[in-house]
């Protein structure tokens, strides 16, 4: 009888275990898309940041330049850019 509970305490504990660690494989693939969007989002703030020094430096003069310069605005909102990043 004592072998039999030994053994089933011995089981619960490596389910316990199991459990735990994919909890926590799971928590680590979460950082790791949080971080990788992150950076996506950073690469788009960068593009959008030479487009507007280039229209802060040259306004645009036609209006599909100017819905242009609105579109990257509202993306640049819409992804999280800095304040510094829309001007």
């Amino acid at each position: 009888m004592n072998k039999l509970i030994v053994i089933k305490r011995k089981w619960i504990i490596a389910q316990v275990m199991f459990c735990i660690a994919m909890m926590l494989l799971a928590g680590s693939s979460i950082q790791y898309a949080n971080w990788v969007d992150r950076k996506s989002n950073e690469s788009w703030c960068d593009l959008i940041n030479f487009y507007t020094d280039y229209y802060n430096q040259n306004p645009p003069a036609t209006e599909l330049q100017r819905r242009q310069a609105d579109l990257m605005h509202d993306q640049a909102k819409a992804l999280g850019c800095t304040e510094q990043t829309i001007k």
